[in-house]
């Protein structure tokens, strides 16, 4: 790790290199126990002392502050935890932001995202409206960090149930340039949960960036969407339209067996994933509708894998 540095300087990329510096004298301080013949040879905690110091002058220079460097240290520690999907990671840095800078976003928005982890769904509102609190009031809905925090609280919100307050944040942000897919899916998943099913047809059937999802579980959930949507529209031709929808989205997530037709025997039920699935859950009571699971469970049963081939890789 400390071998990185010089290259980094010699770059002049300080920030990055006081980061690493950094990174290096808390391994040091963690394997050598106060004795540097236990760590590696030539790489003391003086020579790692003397790095900062050198590197920090460096960083004066340039106009950059420490407290800077520092914060940004804890974001790409934040970051890495939401890369391993590690709440613990996550709400570590952001404790020390939110300690360090009260006033800022930053520390809130992570805290946020380690709640949405860990499926506590109201801290992470709190910790979400904290954020945009300390967003400048006036600040353009679709600037990257409101952008962000006001995506983030909307699907929190809608994981309470709360599903017209998702819409009504999802509303500032969902025709923001360039177009956020998961924004979108969220605003018409909570528009058709809160059972508005006019709005959330305009975005699953009309808005061609979700239509043009690559993500499995996008395309499964909004041909999920759709076949809710025939359900509750009663349209002409509704069941046909719906089984359609619906096997489509069974053959991109067999999970969905679960949840749309209470099928519980799969083949590693170990992945359950029904309690992923309250909005559909909410509004859905297909093993109801004897006509329209009948049907559905014809049309898997025709294909010897229960999809053909060619639903799963469009």
């Amino acid at each position: 790790m400390a071998s990185f540095v010089p290259k980094l300087v010699k770059e002049k990329r300080f920030e990055e290199a006081l980061s690493i510096n950094q990174y290096a004298l808390d391994a040091y301080d963690n394997l050598s126990g106060g004795d540097d013949t236990k760590v590696i040879v030539h790489v003391t905690k003086a020579v790692l002392n003397n790095n900062a110091k050198y590197i920090n002058s460096l960083l004066q220079s340039t106009g950059v502050s420490i407290d800077e460097v520092n914060k940004q240290r804890l974001v790409l520690d934040a970051k890495a935890g939401i890369e391993q999907e590690n709440p613990d990671i996550i709400s570590k840095s952001a404790e020390t932001l939110i300690a360090s800078y009260p006033d800022d976003y930053t520390g809130y928005s992570y805290m946020g995202i380690a709640s949405f982890y860990r499926n506590d769904f109201p801290s992470a509102v709190s910790n979400f409206r904290e954020a945009s609190n300390r967003l400048l009031v006036d600040a353009e809905n679709c600037s990257p960090p409101k952008r962000g925090v006001l995506g983030n609280l909307g699907a929190a919100l809608g994981s309470t149930n709360d599903y017209k307050g998702a819409v009504d944040t999802l509303k500032n942000v969902v025709d923001c340039a360039p177009p956020d897919k998961m924004d979108l899916f969220n605003f018409a998943k909570n528009a058709l949960a809160m059972g508005d099913f006019k709005l959330a047809k305009d975005r699953i059937f009309g808005d061609s960036v979700l239509l043009k999802a690559t993500r499995p579980d996008l395309r499964s959930r909004t041909a999920l969407m759709r076949g809710l949507y025939f359900v509750e529209s009663k349209e002409d031709g509704w069941i046909d339209q719906a089984v359609d929808e619906f096997r489509s989205s069974i053959c991109l997530d067999p999970h969905l067996r679960q949840v749309i037709l209470g099928d519980e025997t799969l083949d590693d039920p170990g992945s359950n994933k029904v309690e992923e699935y309250g909005w559909e859950k909410h509004i859905l009571k297909l093993p109801e509708n004897k006509e329209l699971s009948d049907r559905l469970q014809e049309s898997l049963s025709k294909e010897s894998t229960g999809c053909n081939k060619k639903e799963t890789k469009s």
